[in-house]
């Protein structure tokens, strides 16, 4: 096998264990240039071999089975260690036990408040949580139980694979 199919097809692994990625972490944890990389996912895109997509600043690579825009964005976000931090706490809190205000999330996550709160927008646009008024009038979030399941799926798929662990502990190194 040339060196050049070697790239492809771990780039092509890659983006299969973990839809979403960008394309900077690809090159970074392939261990190949960003321009190469780039090269690749092109001619992969064009192969109908994975499926890019825009996102911010970010073109982020998806398996062809990912087909909706919404699983995209939310593939996306949960590429972010912090987004499944607050997922999981919202998964493992039974309702109507304890009201999961923005800051009891910010201590169980030991994220602040800011983020929190930039975080709970993002699952409420993407229909992954709601809001609601709790008994003392402050506001309390709950997973949107229209969408639970298939998005614990994807949390599932994504804590489950090496690549996300690869890729949290790449930037746990670059973490203050």
């Amino acid at each position: 096998m040339n060196p050049v199919n070697a790239n492809r097809l771990q780039i092509k692994l890659m983006v299969e264990l973990s839809p979403g990625v960008h394309l900077r972490m690809l090159s970074r944890l392939a261990g190949i240039s960003l321009n190469a990389t780039h090269y690749h996912v092109c001619n992969m895109e064009k192969d109908g071999e994975i499926v890019c997509w825009k996102e911010g600043g970010y073109l982020r690579s998806f398996p062809p089975w990912v087909e909706d825009e919404r699983d995209r964005r939310i593939y996306a976000l949960l590429q972010k260690k912090a987004a499944r931090r607050i997922l999981h706490v919202l998964y493992r809190t039974e309702p109507q036990s304890v009201p999961m205000t923005n800051g009891a999330i910010s201590d169980l996550t030991g994220l602040s408040r800011s983020s929190v709160s930039e975080y709970l927008a993002l699952f409420r646009n993407l229909l992954i949580a709601r809001r609601a008024t709790g008994l003392d009038g402050r506001f309390a979030y709950e997973l949107d139980e229209s969408n639970k399941d298939h998005v614990l799926e994807i949390l599932r798929s994504l804590d489950k694979n090496l690549m996300t662990k690869v890729t949290d502990r790449y930037l746990d190194l670059w973490e203050p």
